[in-house]
């Protein structure tokens, strides 16, 4: 004889093993919770992702007064400027001659004796990697 009885499909009998007939939990699978747990993950990486693409611009966020222009001729550069000063230069080198303005934190050609004045009606450079470009007389400015 069954130390315990057994009941249907060989199941522990009422009584056997547990109070009143109740029935018994196996613990739930750590899976079935998974769908708040990658919520939670994926919340934390977004924050990070946000949180290392901002730390960079803080510390080393571009500041007006770093900002320096270039001007070269070929390959030699001809003269450095702020891009805070106020001044309006004349560079001239052989038979070339180009004006600049630099004002309010930009730059600007104003006058050029070449052929087709592209470098005059180019828009004004603010932005570091700015660049104005005159190809006749090979001139290049640069916000640095």
């Amino acid at each position: 004889m069954e130390k315990y009885p057994r009941g249907r499909r060989g199941s522990p009998g009422k009584g056997v093993g547990r109070e009143s007939g109740a029935r018994v939990r196996l613990p739930l699978s750590p899976l079935k919770n998974i769908g708040e747990l990658m919520k939670k993950i994926e919340l934390i990486i977004i924050g990070l992702i946000l949180l290392f693409s901002i730390i960079p611009s803080l510390l080393f966020g571009n500041n007006s007064s770093k900002k320096i222009i270039e001007v070269k001729v070929g390959k030699n550069v001809i003269k450095t400027f702020d891009i805070n000063e106020s001044i309006i230069y004349t560079i001239e080198v052989d038979d070339m001659k180009n004006t600049i303005q630099i004002e309010n934190g930009s730059i600007k050609v104003i006058d050029a004796n070449c052929n087709d004045k592209l470098c005059v009606h180019q828009k004004e450079a603010k932005k570091i990697g700015d660049t104005i470009i005159c190809l006749p007389h090979k001139m290049q400015i640069n916000i640095k």
